[in-house]
Order: C-alpha cells, then sequence, then structure tokens
C-alpha cells in the first residue's frame, strides 16, 4: 500500500530533482530521505529515479507515479479542507519565509494574534530575501511567503500573489545631520547624501537604485548593512541618512532619535505581497492562516475565495 508521507517526499524530491535538496526542505537527512526512497521503489518494485552526479531524475515509472500523486495528494489536501476544522486545540504547524522589514515589524504582530487563538499551532518563521523565498515557496519548503520585493514573470507563473498593503518610504537623519527639522526635500538632493544602503542582492536595494538611477542620481554609498536596526542606529548617530519605510522608524521618530522626512516629487511605496504555490494543495492550517490575514486585510478576503475555488 502506497504511504502519503513518502509519496509526500517523492514529490519533493521529483520538483527538485535532488535528494539531498528535498531532505534540506523536510528537515531531515540526506540518508534518511534515500531510505524512504529506497523503501517506496522496494514497495512499488521499480525504480523511481536514475542517480547521477547533478541530482536524480524520473524514470518512466517515476513519472507515472509523479502524475498520480499530484492527483491523489490534491484529493486528501481537498478531504481535509472539506472535513478539517482548525480549532484552539487543534495541533501542527506553518511555516513562513518573510523579508526582513516584514518579519521584524509587521510579522509578530500577525502571528501573536493567530497563535492567541490557536495555541497549539506552531509558527516556523524564515527571513530571508525575496528570490529565497520565492524559490522555498516553489519547492514547498515553505508554506506561504510575505514579501516587499518584485518577482519574475516566469516565477509568477507558478504562484499565487496577492497584495496585502501599499508601504511609503521616506528619508531618516540624526540629530547630527543638517536636515534635521526638515519635513519634505526633492529626491535630487541625495545625490549629495552620504546614503546607507541595504546590501545588493536586497530587493529593497535594488528598488530603490533603480529609481535614483531612473532620476540619473548617483548616490555616495557610506555603507552597506544588511540589518534594518543597525542601519537607524548608524543613522542615529552620524550624519548619514537611509531610505526605510515608515513603520520601521515609528517608535524612533516618536522619541525623537530619528527624524523622518518625506520625498516631495518621487512617491518611493512598495507592496506587501503573500503568495503561495499555484498547484500544491495548501493544508488546512496554511488556509487558517491566509483567513486570518484576510481578518487582517479584509480585501484578501475576495482574492482567497476566487484563488481556491
Amino acid at each position: 500500500m502506497l504511504d502519503l508521507y513518502k509519496l509526500r517526499l517523492f514529490m519533493t524530491v521529483a520538483e527538485q530533482m535532488s535528494i539531498s535538496k528535498a531532505a534540506e526542505t523536510h528537515y531531515m537527512t540526506q540518508s534518511a530521505m534515500s531510505q524512504h526512497i529506497a523503501q517506496l521503489e522496494a514497495t512499488l518494485g521499480r525504480a523511481l529515479f536514475i542517480r547521477n552526479r547533478h541530482g536524480v531524475a524520473l524514470t518512466d515509472d517515476g513519472e507515472r507515479l509523479f502524475a498520480y500523486a499530484e492527483k491523489i495528494l490534491s484529493l486528501v489536501a481537498e478531504a481535509e479542507s472539506a472535513l478539517v476544522t482548525i480549532t484552539p486545540s487543534t495541533e501542527g504547524a506553518i511555516s513562513l519565509g518573510a523579508t526582513p522589514a516584514i518579519s521584524t515589524y509587521r510579522l509578530p504582530t500577525w502571528t501573536y494574534q493567530f497563535t492567541t487563538h490557536y495555541p497549539r499551532l506552531m509558527v516556523r518563521v524564515q527571513t530571508d530575501v525575496t528570490s529565497h523565498i520565492v524559490r522555498d515557496v516553489g519547492s514547498g519548503k515553505l508554506d506561504l511567503g510575505l514579501i516587499e520585493g518584485a518577482i519574475s514573470d516566469e516565477q509568477a507563473q507558478q504562484l499565487h500573489i496577492h497584495p496585502l498593503e501599499t508601504v511609503h518610504h521616506g528619508v531618516i537623519v540624526g540629530h547630527h545631520h543638517a536636515w534635521w527639522g526638515r519635513e519634505s526635500l526633492p529626491l535630487e538632493e541625495l545625490r549629495q547624501a552620504k546614503l546607507i544602503m541595504r546590501p545588493t542582492n536586497s530587493q529593497s536595494r535594488q528598488w530603490l537604485a533603480g529609481i535614483l538611477k531612473d532620476h540619473h542620481i548617483k548616490p555616495a554609498i557610506l555603507l552597506e548593512m544588511d540589518n534594518i536596526e543597525s542601519i537607524k542606529r548608524m543613522v542615529a548617530g552620524g550624519d548619514s541618512v537611509a531610505i526605510l519605510p515608515h513603520y520601521a522608524i515609528e517608535e524612533e521618530v516618536k522619541t525623537g532619535m530619528l527624524w523622518h522626512i518625506s520625498i516631495g516629487d518621487v512617491a518611493l511605496i512598495r507592496d506587501h505581497k503573500v503568495l503561495w504555490h499555484k498547484t500544491r494543495p495548501i493544508s488546512p492550517i496554511t488556509r487558517a492562516f491566509l483567513h486570518h490575514l484576510g481578518d487582517i486585510f479584509p480585501h484578501l478576503v475576495t482574492c482567497l475565495t476566487n484563488s481556491m475555488e
């Protein structure tokens, strides 16, 4: 008899074309994953994968099983959604990926509300750049992604992507900066600023660099830092500037540690988005978290209804 758990493992290996990567996705050793696949092959009496130095590839029998496995696991997920109701006593886990600003400043409130209502559910959070989150949602390592970066058309084809909120960004300076007290400034003035930027692999960096390039501005980059809290401290203690989302600096502005300045001639806005795989069945827990987000962002409810039909 086919083991559903081993079918899920088989699907992950087939999608990632790698036993080691699939093992990492399921938080197990490579040898344990190999053993599960070997047991599945022994049960069926068929070789499912061709092993090579680059990874693995499906055999003809593996291709046939993959097609059936997709249907089987989809039906199982459909049955769970129809029959399983998530209650405060439900046990389980959900894996989320979030970009740094969302993970630090937005997600704690969202997950706190969720786990307060469902105290026996565990939320695993992976903080990473957009490209890695998209990759891990696509591979099944993550159930949901929460991002602010751009996604290629090719990546978007396999994902449901829905906006949550529009976020405004502005310039921050410390007490020592000549701009302290200003309400707004034109983007052009950033040409003279000592700017602290996110790393080059960050979508936030690429987004801002694109805007500056479009306006023919090449700023003097003082530092590259991947931690928003560190950026705020550097700005507060010197004469550098940074551009950050409003929600990330609210407390420091209230206490007078930082001063916020709007860019008057260019709209610095981005969208926070939630995404999940289009064809991979989602669990009742994942569905419950999406509906929890729908309570926070009511416009998401219609999107969820349309995408889950």
